[in-house]
Protein backbone atom coordinates (compact mmCIF):
# COMPACT_ATOMS: atom_id res chain seq x y z
CA UNK A 1 0.00 0.00 0.00
CA UNK A 2 1.19 3.32 -1.02
CA UNK A 3 1.58 6.07 1.38
CA UNK A 4 -1.34 8.66 1.21
CA UNK A 5 -0.82 12.65 1.03
CA UNK A 6 -2.25 14.30 4.11
CA UNK A 7 -3.97 17.52 3.07
CA UNK A 8 -4.83 19.96 5.78
CA UNK A 9 -7.24 22.95 5.18
CA UNK A 10 -9.22 25.45 7.80
CA UNK A 11 -12.13 26.99 6.82
CA UNK A 12 -14.99 28.87 8.49
CA UNK A 13 -17.26 29.18 5.41
CA UNK A 14 -16.93 25.90 4.03
CA UNK A 15 -15.14 27.64 0.42
CA UNK A 16 -11.54 26.20 1.48
CA UNK A 17 -12.97 22.53 2.00
CA UNK A 18 -14.63 22.65 -1.37
CA UNK A 19 -11.04 23.57 -2.37
CA UNK A 20 -9.19 20.77 -0.47
CA UNK A 21 -11.99 18.14 -2.10
CA UNK A 22 -11.07 19.33 -5.90
CA UNK A 23 -7.44 18.91 -5.17
CA UNK A 24 -8.59 15.68 -3.53
CA UNK A 25 -10.17 14.37 -6.75
CA UNK A 26 -7.53 15.86 -9.13
CA UNK A 27 -4.96 13.75 -7.12
CA UNK A 28 -6.78 10.80 -7.34
CA UNK A 29 -9.73 10.46 -4.52
CA UNK A 30 -9.76 9.53 -1.07
CA UNK A 31 -7.42 6.53 -1.91
CA UNK A 32 -4.72 8.85 -2.50
CA UNK A 33 -5.43 11.85 -0.48
CA UNK A 34 -6.09 11.90 3.46
CA UNK A 35 -7.91 15.18 3.96
CA UNK A 36 -7.74 16.79 7.38
CA UNK A 37 -10.07 19.84 9.24
CA UNK A 38 -7.16 21.02 11.10
CA UNK A 39 -9.30 22.49 13.46
CA UNK A 40 -10.21 18.59 14.53
CA UNK A 41 -6.97 17.23 12.85
CA UNK A 42 -5.28 14.82 15.99
CA UNK A 43 -1.68 14.75 16.24
CA UNK A 44 -1.68 11.21 14.90
CA UNK A 45 -3.33 13.01 11.62
CA UNK A 46 0.29 13.99 11.56
CA UNK A 47 2.53 10.86 11.33
CA UNK A 48 3.70 9.56 8.12
CA UNK A 49 1.69 6.49 6.89
CA UNK A 50 4.12 3.44 5.98
CA UNK A 51 4.78 3.21 2.21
Amino acid sequence: MAAKIGLFFGTTTGKTEAAADMICEAFGGKEQVALHDIARAKPEDFAPTPA
